[in-house]
């Protein structure tokens, strides 16, 4: 799960230009997820953003960096108790294909059955 909060932008270029990079060359499988979601529409959160000349992470740069990682994405928040279930569950099913995949390939190499 690579992480990032959508009110901390600092927070999404992290994760676009430290940690996108490393997971694709690591081939991980990723799950992108926004936390804090239910702040995006705060209002004192999104003045004190202006403030510094930000704002909050919008979904569709999110999606671009989902979609150059191969990875689905989801927005959370912990406070709302909104979504934290699914994120999980993603991660989950996303291992569990990979580890199939895994042991398909390993039983071609060796010609086991």
């Amino acid at each position: 799960m690579l992480c990032f909060s959508i009110v901390k932008p600092n927070s999404f270029f992290s994760a676009c230009s430290r940690w996108a990079e490393e997971l694709t060359r690591l081939g991980a499988a990723v799950v992108l997820v926004g936390t804090q979601a239910d702040l995006k529409t705060n209002i004192d959160v999104i003045n004190k953003l202006r403030e510094v000349g930000q704002r909050p992470v919008l979904s569709s740069e999110a999606k671009g960096l989902a979609e150059r990682l191969n990875a689905p994405y989801i927005e959370t928040s912990a406070l709302a108790c909104t979504h934290l279930k699914e994120a999980f569950d993603m991660a989950i099913v996303i291992a569990l294909e990979r580890q199939r995949k895994k042991r398909k390939l390993w039983k071609k190499l060796c010609c086991v059955r």
